[in-house]
């Protein structure tokens, strides 16, 4: 994992455009997980119900819904960017959830206010 940098800038600005972000990005995953979840409760009913052939379209809606899934989950990399120079936060390989960074790796601009932490979810 990257090391602190021995100075990073605070801005206020750029710690409420990323409150923000993360709160509109919150809402729109809590959303998609909702879709997706009606979407595969319903999914097999067709074949349930003997509308469709069960071999063919079960694999592949269930393909289908592992892969909007994985999206929905490991999407945030696209949509999270740091406000101040619009890169993602976190270095190429690390794991951690981008709405739990402190700072941005690459400008090392604080995201949140070091004085107060993280936002309560």
């Amino acid at each position: 994992m990257n090391e602190m940098p021995a100075k990073a800038t605070y801005d206020r600005e750029t710690v409420d455009a990323w409150s923000r972000c993360v709160a509109s990005f919150r809402e729109a995953r809590r959303w998609r997980w909702r879709a997706l979840s009606i979407a595969a409760a319903a999914a097999p009913l067709p074949a349930l119900l003997g509308l469709i052939a069960a071999l063919p379209y079960l694999p592949a809606v269930g393909f289908l819904l592992l892969a909007t899934a994985a999206l929905t989950r490991f999407g945030h990399a696209a949509q999270l960017t740091c406000p101040h120079c619009g890169l993602v936060p976190a270095g190429a390989f690390e794991r951690l959830p981008l709405h739990e960074l402190d700072y941005c790796r690459h400008c090392h601009f604080w995201l949140v206010d070091p004085r107060r932490g993280v936002a309560p979810r």
